[in-house]
């Protein structure tokens, strides 16, 4: 027992813990493109024979053997031996047959470890390649009873063939796959010192890759990007076929994000999504509505996040001498150069030292050449082995594996036609070795063998791109409106300033008590409504961003949705989608402002607007005109006269807070205003007029006008119609019986 403070040990457990889940783990290896995991089913199949043109054997028994060299279980390596068998890679490195799933799916898994077969395919080959000739090194394995290779002598840059993902103690690698043409043109331009290309992701799953230059260059140089990839579809039957998706998401999460966005009243064009993948190949269908535009409906499953649309977030984090680093393609590929350059003069090494053992061995049979008969009559004689190596040694001047050599000739061998044919190679093994020597120390030369090699991979294993290319051009020209649902709404403004969003307009609408409707619009889901405060601000409320209400809700709290100030309320909202036509303002003190709608359009999605309305006088009234189509306008005045004009007699602003021009003229009486108003008044209109005094009057403008004229012919509404600035005509007279004009309402 010894006591020893606990944060030392954690301190040092979990450093070796950490270091040990990176290099031996969850990065993988620059030189090899490789985890241990992934070189311990390579090492172990190798041995066990399981080549690409061997039979396949049980996966069981395969990942049963590969626990001779990993401390983990079955599970974990029968896990690694799926991924490196299914669409998860580019390049699979292991021939499976029976059921090793997709990436492509997150619930099917595949078939247990006892019904699937499993042999190295054929590309494996260049992964092994040489490694029984001392070309990598060597350790043991856990249990110190095995060697395995540290790393695997590969003849391309397989880091940037495969996809690879890794989560390791504070930090992680996630690397991309490319085209494996590009990657070997690459890396022959980088051992011929050329000037290296833009290399653009590739995917197994296929699908699309939005082409981003200033980000593929950032790959290029640090590792580190995101890239953008888009499912693959076609049009049918009006439905939208998914035939490829983006490597990092799954069937069942697109089908699951559109049906949970169809319960939720997101979607309404979405009738039903089905997953028909099978022997033909990967299938989620879309079903439409009639007349739904696909390409719109697409764009709102971008918009909802719906991963038919995905990124890939690059982080070229690679072992390099059993460190992390984070290095770009240009670097990762000269890395790579260095260790296959490595690889390659012990090779040649490894061959020069067999062709000095074979040249040594025939010279000393060449020597014996010179006395057959006595080589034959010292091992006849000889009483034991060493005494025949001594004997022979003495006699022919050989060492003692020349002497062992020609000891171990088969009798029948002994002869000297065998002995002559075995020594004419003498001189072909000394040109070999003179030609091996050369390209040992000849840079060009070894840069030509790994050249060689890897146009042989090309040739042999290269395959077109699976991804397509498409840039931002490529898209469809769709703009944010036209991915806002279009449908009539029905907004009404309270006094309380509670607004509400109705599908339809009805009367049956909730309100606070004392509460009273201010202003009502018909409009769209699309349009913009223009809040107005009693401190001449503009708000702009989008109306696709609001709720949709029930009549019997209280709505909206503007003050609330809005920010207001403590002292400031909404007091007027009109409805604009295009910001065409004029905004026209009526006011107590007899003006009428006329106001270019354009000059409330903003190119920002800016919510307020300052000194967006006069508030010398009261408002009475807010309307937006069409463009080119005015209105007439009725207005009544506290002396009981009353003018009728049209707007167009109003020259339009660009001024949001313009005071307006006089449109009555309200004269001398004492206090004197706008009471009352009729927009687009016409003939069949009648109002009533209350007065101070009691009185109250009926007015129909069908009438014949009140002039006290015989022959009067003229309607009502033709006496009281006039031009801007007058002050109208009478229909009662206040200034002259002492009274005042208190209400004015048209009648219903």
């Amino acid at each position: 027992m010894y006591k020893k403070e606990m944060d030392i040990i954690l301190k040092k457990n979990v450093t070796d813990y950490a270091k040990y889940v990176i290099t031996d783990r969850a990065i993988v290896s620059l030189t090899d493109g490789m985890k241990n995991i992934h070189r311990r089913i390579m090492w172990s199949m190798y041995l066990d024979g399981l080549l690409y043109n061997k039979n396949r054997t049980k996966s069981v028994n395969a990942c049963g053997s590969v626990l001779r060299f990993s401390p983990h279980g079955d599970s974990s390596v029968y896990g690694a031996c799926v991924r490196l068998a299914n669409d998860s890679v580019m390049i699979p490195l292991i021939d499976g047959k029976g059921s090793f799933s997709s990436t492509t799916t997150r619930d099917i898994q595949a078939g247990a470890s006892r019904y699937t077969e499993v042999r190295l395919s054929s590309i494996s080959q260049e992964i092994i390649k040489n490694i029984d000739k001392d070309v990598i090194d060597m350790v043991q394995n856990y249990d110190e009873t095995r060697l395995e290779p540290t790393e695997m002598p590969v003849t391309f840059p397989l880091v940037l063939c495969n996809p690879n993902l890794g989560i390791a103690i504070g930090l992680a690698s996630n690397v991309c796959s490319f085209t494996l043409n590009d990657v070997i043109d690459n890396t022959i331009n980088v051992i011929q010192g050329k000037e290296t290309f833009t290399m653009i992701p590739d995917f197994p799953t296929g699908g699309m890759i939005i082409k981003n230059d200033a980000v593929l260059k950032q790959i290029k140089d640090s590792g580190t990007g995101t890239v953008y990839l888009k499912s693959k579809y076609h049009i049918e039957n009006n439905s939208i076929v998914i035939t490829e998706i983006p490597y990092t998401t799954t069937r069942e999460a697109i089908i699951e994000s559109i049906i949970k966005l169809v319960k939720d009243d997101k979607i309404k064009e979405v009738i039903d999504v089905n997953d028909y993948s099978g022997v033909d190949g990967f299938n989620v269908t879309i079903d439409m509505k009639k007349n739904t535009n696909p390409e719109l409906l697409l764009q709102k499953l971008y918009k909802f996040n719906v991963p038919i649309k995905s990124s890939f977030s690059c982080n070229f984090t690679v072992l390099l001498n059993e460190k992390p680093i984070t290095l770009g393609t240009d670097n990762i590929l000269k890395e790579w150069v260095e260790f296959r350059r490595k690889c390659v003069k012990r090779l040649v090494s490894h061959n020069i030292k067999d062709k000095e053992k074979s040249l040594h061995s025939l010279k000393g049979l060449e020597k014996v050449l010179l006395d057959i008969d006595r080589a034959i009559e010292i091992i006849r004689h000889s009483k034991n082995d060493e005494l025949i190596l001594k004997t022979l040694c003495t006699t022919f001047t050989l060492d003692k594996e020349q002497a062992n050599d020609v000891a171990n000739i088969k009798l029948r061998n002994i002869n000297e036609k065998y002995i002559l044919n075995k020594i004419k190679s003498i001189k072909e093994l000394e040109i070999e070795l003179l030609g091996l020597k050369d390209t040992l120390n000849s840079t060009e030369k070894i840069n030509e063998i790994m050249i060689q090699d890897l146009e042989r991979v090309k040739k042999n294993y290269g395959k077109p791109r699976m991804t397509e290319i498409i840039t931002e051009e490529d898209l469809p020209d769709i703009s944010k409106s036209d991915l806002i649902d279009d449908f009539s709404t029905y907004c009404i403004l309270t006094k309380d300033n509670y607004l509400k969003k109705l599908l339809k307009r009805t009367d049956d609408v909730k309100l606070k008590e004392n509460d009273e409707i201010l202003y009502q619009t018909s409009s769209s889901n699309k349009s913009t409504l223009l809040l107005f405060s009693n401190k001449g601000s503009c708000y702009k409320l989008y109306q696709h961003t609001l709720d949709e209400c029930k009549p019997s809700n209280l709505g909206e709290y503007l003050p609330n949705v809005l920010s207001l100030e403590k002292d400031e309320y909404i007091i007027s909202m009109v409805s604009t989608r295009k910001y065409s036509g004029s905004l026209v303002n009526i006011f107590e003190n007899g003006l009428i402002a006329k106001i270019n709608l354009q000059s409330f359009k903003t190119k920002t999605m800016r919510s307020k607007l300052e000194n967006a309305l006069s508030i010398e006088s009261k408002l009475l009234q807010m309307v937006i005109t069409e463009e080119n189509k005015d209105i007439d306008i009725l207005l009544s005045t506290s002396e009981g006269k009353i003018l009728s004009l049209n707007s167009k007699q109003i020259n339009s602003k660009g001024m949001k807070d313009t005071k307006g021009v006089v449109a009555i003229n309200l004269g001398e009486f004492e206090n004197n205003k706008v009471v009352g108003y009729i927009l687009n008044v016409n003939i069949d209109n009648s109002f009533t007029i209350k007065t101070e005094k009691g009185k109250e009057l009926y007015f129909v403008l069908n009438d014949v006008a009140p002039t006290g004229k015989e022959n009067e012919e003229r309607t009502l509404l033709t006496y009281l119609s006039g031009k801007i600035r007058n002050s109208g005509n009478f229909v009662i007279n206040c200034r002259a019986t002492n009274d005042r004009v208190l209400e004015f309402n048209m009648n219903k």
